[in-house]
């Protein structure tokens, strides 16, 4: 079943930013228009206090069943791009990276 991918995204960034650590979310170039399969990725910007650990960020994903057609955890870890899980909805690849942010 195909579920509309601008509410599984909406409900994705509303599931991450519940999570503890996370402070805000920015998706690149905006939710619209949502690119549809095989024109282009969404990158999710996950700022953080802290990055959520695996088991953390593994069960806000596992709540999503049928709504994610791949899900891939620690795609990669540190670096430029910070830590990195992979998921495609209705087959457009989603990057969520979480990056932390530091207070002033």
């Amino acid at each position: 079943m195909v579920h509309d991918t601008g509410e599984v995204l909406n409900l994705l960034t509303d599931r991450v930013s519940s999570v503890d650590e996370v402070q805000s979310i920015g998706i690149s170039g905006g939710k619209t228009p949502l690119p549809k399969a095989g024109e282009s990725d969404i990158d999710i910007f996950i700022y953080c206090d802290k990055v959520p650990g695996l088991k953390d960020r593994q069960a806000v994903l596992n709540q999503f069943g049928d709504l994610l057609q791949e899900v891939k955890i620690n795609v990669f870890e540190g670096g430029h791009w910070g830590v990195g899980d992979f998921v495609i909805i209705n087959g457009v690849g989603t990057w969520l990276m979480y990056f932390t942010i530091s207070p002033k």
